[in-house]
């Protein structure tokens, strides 16, 4: 099985921004996040799973097939369930009203990670991250 503890730089985006502003991010700070090239920490333990962000100062937990609660880009609290096949981690989400927000699946390689977002609208957005 491929190694998912590790840390990752960013080094493509597609979609990424139009994928923020759907999710109630505003235009300008969505433009920010996309522009920069964040370092994420993964570390993984048992069946707890931590995203740390170093640019956002954003830290996402989750146990594996417990429903979590994280904190957004926009502030918002979502609900999400987190299942591990492999070398891939699928977290679908839902507001804390239970209506879907939409799902992130997080690939990983020897070389690296590929997150690709999905909104309950279907807009797609992918994040590509190599191993450093």
């Amino acid at each position: 099985m491929v190694q998912i503890a590790g840390k990752y730089q960013l080094v493509e985006t597609q979609n990424f921004d139009k994928f923020l502003v759907s999710s109630g991010v505003s235009e300008e700070k969505a433009k920010k996040i996309n522009e920069a090239k964040p370092i994420i920490d993964v570390s993984f333990d048992g069946n707890r799973i931590k995203i740390e962000t170093n640019l956002h100062k954003l830290t996402t937990e989750l146990v594996l097939d417990q429903e979590s609660e994280e904190k957004l880009f926009s502030g918002q609290s979502i609900k999400s369930v987190a299942k591990l096949v492999d070398n891939v981690i699928t977290v679908k989400s839902v507001g804390l009203d239970g209506n879907s927000v939409g799902k992130r699946t997080m690939t990983f390689s020897d070389s690296g990670m590929e997150t690709v977002y999905t909104t309950k609208d279907n807009i797609v957005a992918k994040r590509i991250y190599k191993r450093v």
